[in-house]
């Protein structure tokens, strides 16, 4: 676990709650993801990232925006930094579509840095954030800061495996069941907090 980082990142079922605290005086996380498929940003001060052309101006100006209310309230833990597409070394791709060019219906990060993806020479690593009924760009920055945060390393409160002793989840009220489904207990630490109910 890295010493440089100590924010307070509490994820609930649909947004983010991101709390300023002093990277020097607090160390306080609730889900530390220990799967070996992810890992931390090796340079906290300095992670690439890059927009997709086909967002529009004020798509662009709202992700910017959700960008830098989380390096604020982070106090300078983390620092985004915005590339091109053409930049050589490792970066985020912030965009719509998947892999295959396809419009996505949902919003999605790795949850921190996907290992196998840096390893094995590519250039970039997915963040969907997309428009639409079920996408993430309503307005608010609340969601965009949830997936920038997933891609820091957090892991969603509500995926905890030991979710079901603490809340009821009513499945008929959850629009993308990708969303519901639990972590498997060897791939998370959980930290001193029970629960989180955000």
């Amino acid at each position: 676990m890295a010493t440089s980082m100590s924010v307070l990142l509490a994820v609930g079922l649909w947004f983010a709650v991101i709390r300023s605290y002093s990277c020097a005086k607090h160390r306080f996380k609730r889900t530390y993801n220990v799967d070996p498929s992810f890992s931390i940003w090796p340079n906290k001060s300095r992670i690439l990232y890059y927009l997709d052309s086909d967002y529009s101006d004020s798509e662009r100006n709202l992700i910017k925006a959700g960008i830098t209310q989380i390096m604020s309230q982070l106090q300078g833990c983390i620092n985004f930094v915005e590339t091109t597409a053409s930049d050589t070394n490792f970066k985020i791709r912030v965009t719509p579509f998947d892999a295959n060019g396809t419009l996505q219906d949902f919003c999605w990060s790795y949850q921190g840095q996907r290992n196998f993806l840096r390893n094995t020479g590519a250039l970039e690593q997915p963040l969907i954030i997309t428009r639409g009924p079920n996408g993430c760009l309503d307005g608010s920055l609340h969601n965009i800061m949830k997936y920038f945060a997933i891609c820091l390393g957090k892991r969603n409160e509500h995926q905890r495996g030991d979710r079901d002793k603490y809340i009821t989840v009513y499945q008929q009220n959850i629009v993308v069941q990708v969303t519901l489904k639990n972590l498997p207990i060897i791939s998370l630490f959980y930290f001193t907090i029970v629960f989180v109910f955000a």
